[in-house]
């Protein structure tokens, strides 16, 4: 039996999950334009582990890339974990290239990439184990389903 929660999440619009993929990305690029002074408003402790936190970070960006994709095609497979990891992952050397112009942070760590590729990884890997068929989506499944007698 599936959970409710998750299931009801699941079926939320299109629309509504690339708006989460776009606050995703809007809430890292603030974060990143931060400077260490201004990042003091997060704990010192939830900071200690730099590359954890940036591996959560991004893997939350590629379950939600992954269901906006789900939402909006009907891509399964090596198709939708490229789309997930690469789109995670450029999205990460853009933050990693936009904190150089950040004052007093160190932009373009590539060990910083690399543990953003890391939690894209991980949720692409997580989503295409977990959700290997198409979702049919309601423009196409009315294309697609025979008349019921």
């Amino acid at each position: 039996m599936r959970c409710s929660f998750f299931s009801s999440i699941l079926r939320i619009s299109a629309g509504v999950a690339w708006c989460a993929v776009v606050g995703w990305a809007l809430g890292i690029s603030y974060l990143s334009s931060l400077t260490p002074a201004e990042l003091q408003i997060v704990p010192s402790e939830l900071l200690a582990s730099d590359k954890l936190v940036h591996a959560i970070a991004f893997a939350t960006g590629g379950f939600l890339l992954a269901l906006a994709l789900r939402r909006t095609c009907s891509w399964t497979g090596w198709k939708s974990f490229a789309a997930i990891v690469v789109g995670i992952g450029l999205f990460g050397a853009f933050d990693e290239l936009h904190q150089l112009f950040t004052p007093g942070r160190s932009g373009a760590d590539f060990y910083d990439w690399v543990a953003d590729m890391t939690g894209a990884i991980f949720a692409a890997t997580i989503y295409c184990w977990r959700h290997g068929r198409p979702v049919p989506n309601s423009a196409t499944s009315a294309k697609t389903d025979p008349p019921t007698p």
